[in-house]
């Protein structure tokens, strides 16, 4: 009987002792990778911190803003226009490349660039010779200073100052070249719609010239 009694006791101490270490194989928590406990936050990829706002230049997935300035190249700019001139009264029709001279411009806060703005253009107009009323052919240089804001990817404007080599109807006819002497000085403002990414519209307002036509980048 004592034997018995000494066998039930050592089946029961090891059914007991075997119960933490069933407990223990079916806690699911246990099969959890240790590295399964660390910051989500960092599998975050490095650069997400980062400030977004800076634009990365036209074109290059940045956004285009005012107050973002600009970094990268800028792009070459044909204006081919038409319209009229002041002086004579007379039509005018002709073109413009504003060659970047400065990415981002004077004001290092804001989206703006400097470009030289040269250019030729052929007049239509009347003028007087000797007393009569004729009307002949003309034509002008414009070379300009021209400063342009970038308000978003579409929309831009710009104001130009600078000088118009001027050579009138009156002069091409036989006149002086000094004839409406206003021609020879270049100042205007004017704003550019870019409807896709290489083409636009452009429109000029002021002296000598009021013009609207078609913007190319390149």
């Amino acid at each position: 009987m004592t034997m018995r009694a000494t066998t039930r006791t050592t089946l029961m101490v090891a059914l007991l002792a075997t119960v933490p270490a069933l407990a223990v194989a079916q806690d699911p928590s246990s099969d959890q990778d240790p590295s399964s406990d660390q910051d989500p936050s960092s599998d975050q990829d490095p650069g997400a911190g980062q400030d977004s706002s800076v634009h990365q230049g036209r074109g290059a997935g940045g956004t285009v803003r005012i107050d973002r300035p600009h970094t990268g190249p800028r792009p070459l700019v044909l204006d081919v226009h038409g319209g009229a001139l002041y002086f004579g009264p007379a039509l005018a029709v002709g073109f413009r490349v504003n060659i970047p001279l400065v990415a981002n411009g004077f004001l290092p806060t804001l989206d703006n660039a400097i470009f030289l703005s040269v250019g030729a253009d052929l007049y239509w107009g009347r003028y007087v010779d000797a007393g009569m009323k004729n009307r002949g052919l003309g034509f002008g240089v414009p070379v300009a200073f021209h400063w342009e804001f970038y308000f978003t990817e579409r929309l831009s404007a710009f104001a130009e100052v600078g000088l118009n080599i001027y050579f009138p109807p009156a002069w091409v006819g036989g006149g002086s070249l000094v004839d409406d002497a206003g021609g020879w000085f270049l100042a205007q403002i004017g704003g550019r719609w870019m409807f896709s990414e290489h083409a636009g519209l452009v429109v000029r307002l002021g002296t000598p010239t009021t013009v609207a036509g078609l913007a190319l980048s390149f």
